[in-house]
């Protein structure tokens, strides 16, 4: 289980496990100290990673095991449907999760959730785009 987690973290185990998710992966390297947990169920996958000593959440289908995961600005701006931060706080990822789990599931499992998906991938190519405008120029 994710160890060194901040409370809002903790938090948001607690909450996927009320909410009928399994903690189905635990996976660390010793270089960095990363980590990453998968909890799945209910069509939804949703692991909390720690990357170089920063943590974050994604989420993405449960039963298509190569899919990409979406971080929660992502699914944000998919629910807003206006663009925000890339960057958000673990504590807010980890508490918008909470709100708006509802939608989040609704967006991924949900009768257009491939519709979805295929917009989340967009949002992707938009947002490489915005950070890295001279690597996608035409040469």
């Amino acid at each position: 289980m994710t160890t060194g987690v901040p409370e809002s973290g903790r938090k948001l185990v607690c909450f996927l496990e009320a909410h009928g998710l399994a903690h189905t992966k635990h996976q660390e390297t010793l270089i960095f100290g990363d980590q990453v947990d998968v909890w799945t169920g209910g069509g939804l996958a949703v692991q909390i990673v720690r990357d170089r000593q920063n943590w974050f959440v994604e989420v993405r289908p449960e039963h298509i095991p190569d899919a990409d995961w979406y971080d929660v600005a992502f699914l944000k701006e998919q629910i807003t449907r206006s663009v925000g931060s890339d960057v958000l706080p673990f504590e807010y990822q980890a508490v918008y999760l909470v709100e708006h789990w509802e939608e989040i599931r609704t967006l991924i499992t949900g009768p257009v959730g491939s519709q979805n998906i295929s917009e989340l991938n967009r949002r992707r190519n938009d947002r490489a785009a915005r950070r890295y405008p001279s690597l996608l120029q035409a040469n």
